[in-house]
């Protein structure tokens, strides 16, 4: 089966990497899961802590555009 991943990145303001991914993981993976996105990572990059990224699957690009 192909699936399409999304993968999106972020630059934060200097200083708020952890209080975003906390937002994140408290409050944005469960609503999007209660939306029925699936989610297949998330997290601060490894390099940068105010770098962020999440990636979704989708079954096709018509799936995500309807997302």
């Amino acid at each position: 089966m192909n699936r399409l991943i999304e993968i999106r990145s972020y630059k934060l303001k200097h200083g708020s990497g952890s209080m975003f991914h906390n937002l994140v993981s408290n409050q944005s993976i469960p609503l999007l899961g209660e939306w029925g996105m699936e989610v297949v990572a998330y997290g601060q990059s490894l390099h940068d802590p105010d770098s962020y990224y999440l990636m979704r699957a989708y079954n096709d690009l018509d799936h995500l555009n309807s997302s």
